[in-house]
């Protein structure tokens, strides 16, 4: 479960830096 959470967050942090961009 925390491994779930933990690749969302890692997904999500990379469209973050993809949209700072």
């Amino acid at each position: 479960m925390i491994g779930y959470h933990l690749s969302l967050l890692r997904m999500w942090l990379n469209y973050e830096s993809l949209r700072s961009r």
